[in-house]
């Protein structure tokens, strides 16, 4: 990472802020003003189950496996 994208004291608020911009429609749920046919995606991928948790573990015996 170059020197100048670290952020120092004075810019961090300014950084923190920019930061925190990217996910806040998610966690809002304001998904129209990230794309205006990102609810109608949502809502076609909700009922398959897109919105489970899918994680790769290892079994006891080794092999990995999908939860």
């Amino acid at each position: 990472m170059p020197s100048s994208a670290i952020p120092t004291p004075s810019n961090l608020t300014q950084y923190l802020q920019t930061l925190l911009a990217f996910p806040r429609p998610f966690l809002r749920g304001e998904l129209e003003s990230v794309d205006k046919n990102l609810p109608s995606l949502v809502s076609v991928l909700r009922p398959v189950g897109a919105g489970e948790c899918w994680h790769k573990h290892e079994a006891n015996d080794g092999k990995t496996e999908t939860v």
